[in-house]
């Protein structure tokens, strides 16, 4: 804790930097529960958050390699702006259309800009700070992503007790503008020299982000690693899909409900975070990760069989629900 309170103390850049992914990081947990909440409303079916979901995902898995060497090609303070305007004009986009077709699509451009963001935002850390605070500028990065996924979904659920998902998405939209501006006015990620013949044409992206997955391809590790991690997040999509009309539908908890879910889920996925944070030799590190995999599998199968979710008064007058408010049902 000392050593991120020493980089926030004397590193002018990175803490404006960190103050506006703060801000976006509680706008992304909150609008992920609204968007699923508005797309739920407008096709009424699992397969609304499904496509939302894809929509969401598709380009960072097909593109993004391409994304990542577009983030070593070019200055990665540009890339983070403009991923935050196009994700900025995708959120008010889905809070003033009423097509859930409209919908997708605009999930889908929000989901590119994201795509970018993610390679360009870690790529541009370094630049942030000096060189013996970078482990502390790393953490705090990673402590702030974090954070959006509790306090997000836990204040898109005040917020749905307060009024409909489309005031969480205009927010959202406003928190990338707001970043946008900001960033505009820093100095830092600039573009990374590259040394090459200066007669010689440099490589075009595609060609680079070839490289790069045949570099990964000849990690023998790391391949068993995305491997298996990409088999527990399929069945995590399925827990995901699940999640909104088990929230709303089979225990009556409602849409705030839904976000408080999402908040406690959340606060696991910090907290196995955390723990995970000492390093180790590889063994350990073997031990630790299959022992996730089988508390994540824990998990799903208790919630499955649980029913209920504790609440201070009957399902009827409880905030959000189905038969206690018209969140649900009214439609956008």
């Amino acid at each position: 804790m000392g050593r991120t309170l020493d980089l926030l103390r004397h590193e002018r850049v990175a803490r404006v930097y960190y103050a506006v992914l703060a801000q976006s990081a509680l706008g992304n947990g909150a609008a992920y529960i609204a968007l699923l909440v508005v797309a739920y409303e407008r096709y009424r079916s699992a397969w609304a958050i499904s496509f939302v979901l894809l929509a969401d995902l598709i380009p960072a898995m097909l593109l993004g390699p391409v994304f990542g060497a577009a983030a070593d090609r070019w200055s990665r303070r540009k890339c983070l702006i403009v991923s935050d305007v196009i994700r900025g004009a995708a959120f008010l986009g889905i809070a003033l259309v009423d097509s859930f077709a409209a919908t997708v699509g605009l999930a889908l451009l929000a989901g590119a800009g994201t795509g970018l963001f993610n390679p360009a935002s870690l790529a541009a850390v370094p630049s942030l700070v000096k060189p013996e605070r970078l482990p502390a500028a790393t953490a705090l990065y990673g402590a702030i992503t974090d954070l959006g996924y509790i306090v997000g979904p836990a204040l898109a659920a005040l917020l749905l007790l307060l009024g409909g998902p489309d005031v969480i998405l205009y927010a959202n939209a406003v928190t990338f503008a707001l970043s946008a501006l900001v960033l505009s006015r820093l100095r830092f990620g600039a573009a990374p020299e590259v040394e090459q013949d200066q007669s010689a044409p440099r490589p075009s992206l595609l060609h680079e982000a070839r490289e790069g997955l045949l570099v990964i391809a000849g990690m023998v590790g790391v391949r068993a690693v995305i491997v298996a991690s990409a088999a527990m997040l399929l069945f995590a999509g399925l827990f995901n899909v699940a999640e909104l009309p088990f929230a709303t539908e089979e225990i009556d908890a409602g849409n705030a409900g839904f976000g408080a879910l999402t908040a406690v889920y959340g606060l696991g996925f910090v907290g196995g975070s955390l723990s995970g944070s000492r390093g180790g030799e590889a063994a350990e590190l073997k031990r630790r990760f299959l022992g996730g995999l089988a508390l994540v599998g824990a998990g799903f199968i208790a919630c499955g069989v649980h029913r209920g979710l504790p609440r201070p008064f009957p399902p009827s007058r409880w905030p959000g629900s189905a038969t206690g408010s018209s969140c649900c049902t009214s439609g956008s």
